[in-house]
């Protein structure tokens, strides 16, 4: 139900800023799939958590300072969000399992797929060959801090999700379907 209101809210405030044109609701979620797009998802977390989501969308090449830092800090991120077609899953870390991501997906809700963190990388490459969209979860920085943020403050920035029952349990790659 939140998430509808952020997206009514969403509709709603661009309506007003396109000169009163029309715009659905349905352009920002999906009634009958459950989807929504990727901005309710962002107003959501920075309203709930003061989390940001910061898309990547290369891995090198011309990319940001900001950028440059999250992916030489791959190893500490905590969430990630992908974006495959019109689906959007998640990418969870938990502190007693750092060495693995695992995929939390609601259409295979009671199957966690693990990936290890030292391959993360070249899931990431998989996912933007086939054009989809990775978004890290960051703690919200100002843009006139983003600058100046360093090395010991991306460790924290990049660990923004306050801690879930699933941080305290030991889980292994082999316990990934109970």
């Amino acid at each position: 139900m939140y998430l509808k209101e952020v997206a009514q809210n969403l509709a709603g405030f661009e309506q007003i800023y396109s000169h009163e044109e029309s715009v659905r609701v349905t352009d920002y979620y999906y009634e009958h799939t459950g989807e929504y797009n990727i901005d309710v998802l962002k107003a959501a977390l920075l309203n709930i958590f003061n989390i940001d989501l910061v898309q990547i969308d290369r891995l090198e090449g011309n990319i940001s300072p900001l950028h440059r830092l999250i992916l030489s800090n791959i190893t500490n991120i905590q969430a990630l969000i992908i974006q495959q077609d019109y689906h959007y899953y998640c990418l969870r870390r938990f502190e007693l399992t750092k060495d693995y991501f695992f995929i939390i997906d609601s259409k295979n809700p009671m199957f966690h797929q693990p990936i290890q963190r030292d391959n993360i990388l070249n899931y990431f490459a998989t996912i933007l060959l086939l054009r989809g969209n990775i978004f890290v979860l960051m703690k919200r920085i100002s843009d006139t801090d983003q600058n100046e943020i360093c090395e010991n403050d991306i460790t924290t920035a990049l660990w923004p999700l306050p801690q879930a029952p699933a941080d305290v349990q030991l889980i292994t790659p082999l316990q990934k379907n109970q």
